[in-house]
């Protein structure tokens, strides 16, 4: 291998903070899924703006391979910290959904009430498991509440779970009483 195939190696595997790897990897603008792969950064950004506390960085990088017009992208596996656990993000460009793969690592060893937002003893397929670092592919969380991996819909089913993973409950809308 040459110089700069093992530096990108290195560089896959290297913890960057979330910002930081955005500033490296933007994809070129000829791609077809630029557009697309802004709108999954820029859903980090929220979800990093919501949970200040949470350091969103990236623990490794994927490549995948767009549906027609066929194109390889880079996208970040994404670390948060949460209160009561540590969750990976990866997005997947899939034709149907679940597009979201999650691995959860929970203080807690108590079975939790997923409000239907994923199947609890769904298993992750291996294409996307196998895409995650190998410390965080689990089974799904029937088998273990504590340490395990599922998949979601879209952007709302995986903020819905961050915030339950991080409040206990569902969001919900607070009215002032008058």
């Amino acid at each position: 291998m040459n110089r700069d195939v093992l530096h990108k190696i290195r560089m896959k595997n290297r913890i960057l903070p979330l910002y930081e790897w955005v500033n490296k990897n933007n994809p070129a603008p000829e791609k077809q899924y630029g557009k697309v792969w802004w709108d999954t950064i820029e859903f980090y950004y929220r979800l990093a703006d919501t949970f200040p506390d949470c350091n969103a960085s990236v623990i490794s990088t994927y490549a995948i391979e767009t549906p027609p017009p066929c194109e390889e992208l880079l996208l970040p596996t994404v670390q948060l910290q949460l209160p009561t656990a540590k969750v990976v993000l990866q997005h997947d460009f899939a034709l149907l959904a679940p597009y979201w793969t999650l691995a959860v690592k929970r203080q807690s060893d108590v079975a939790m009430d997923g409000f239907g937002l994923f199947d609890p003893p769904g298993i992750v397929p291996d294409k996307n498991l196998q895409r995650l670092p190998k410390a965080w592919r689990f089974r799904p969380m029937a088998k273990n509440p504590q340490r395990f991996c599922c998949q979601v819909e879209d952007e709302f089913h995986v903020f819905t779970f961050l915030w339950i993973l991080s409040h206990g409950k569902p969001p919900t809308i607070q009215r002032k009483r008058r």
